[in-house]
């Protein structure tokens, strides 16, 4: 059986205290929660409801949500999407390379 890691676990990995000052007003923009909700969200006093996962999960940082809960679960559709994933930034970041170097190239 997998354990699904504390929801403020997660939070602190995406925005950690040293480098997000507003995060949790972050959190609330991003889920509709109040700002004390947000804050308790962050330090583990209270679990999010459903909508605020929704909301997380549509948001961007949504695929690091769900890594977060799959954990160290392996079911083979996870392996695909993963996989996917990781081909789509990979293809974004050769991409934003190839612009790189045209604009380099241009400034001969």
């Amino acid at each position: 059986m997998h354990q699904i890691l504390p929801f403020e676990l997660f939070l602190r990995a995406v925005w950690p205290p040293d480098r997000s000052k507003n995060r949790a007003k972050l959190y609330a923009r991003i889920t509709g929660a109040k700002l004390r909700t947000a804050k308790y969200r962050f330090s583990g006093k209270r679990d999010p409801d459903y909508m605020e996962i929704v909301a997380i999960l549509r948001s961007e940082y949504g695929f690091d949500f769900l890594k977060h809960v799959m954990g160290d679960a392996a079911p083979s559709w996870w392996a695909t999407v993963s996989r996917a994933r990781n081909i789509g930034d990979m293809r974004r970041q050769q991409a934003d390379l190839h612009r790189r170097i045209a604009q380099l190239e241009m400034q001969v």
